[in-house]
C-alpha cells in the first residue's frame, strides 16, 4: 500500500518538474521572440527614415542619431535629446554581452537538443 502511495507522489513530482521546464522554455522562446520583434521594429523605422531623408533631401533632422562628447554620449531619439555617461553605458554594454553570449549558447543548445 505505502509503494502505490509513493509512486503516486513520485508521478506528482515528476508531472511538476516537467510543468516547470516547460513553462521555463516558454518564457525563453518569449523573451527571444521579443528580442528579435525589437530588433526588427529598430531596423525598420532606421530603413524608413533613411529614405524619407533621401526623398525630401533632409540631412539635419534624424529619428536616431549618437554623438559622442568627452564623457557623455548625446542619443538623439525621436525628436528628445538624452545624455548618458560613457562608464555607465559601458557597464550596460558588457552585461548585455554576457547576457546575448548565454542566450546564443541557449540556442545553439536547444537546436542539438
Amino acid at each position: 500500500m505505502s509503494i502505490i502511495i509513493l509512486v503516486i507522489i513520485m508521478g506528482k513530482r515528476l508531472e511538476r518538474y516537467k510543468r516547470r521546464k516547460k513553462e521555463k522554455k516558454i518564457k525563453r522562446q518569449k523573451r527571444i521572440i521579443l528580442l528579435v520583434t525589437i530588433m526588427l521594429f529598430i531596423g525598420g523605422i532606421n530603413i524608413v527614415d533613411k529614405s524619407f531623408r533621401e526623398f525630401l533631401y533632409i540631412e539635419d533632422m534624424r529619428v536616431f542619431d549618437f554623438r559622442n562628447n568627452n564623457e557623455y554620449i548625446t542619443v538623439h531619439l525621436l525628436g528628445k535629446n538624452y545624455q548618458i555617461k560613457e562608464e555607465k553605458l559601458d557597464e550596460t554594454i558588457s552585461k548585455f554581452k554576457v547576457k546575448l553570449e548565454n542566450t546564443l549558447n541557449f540556442i545553439k543548445n536547444y537546436i542539438k537538443n
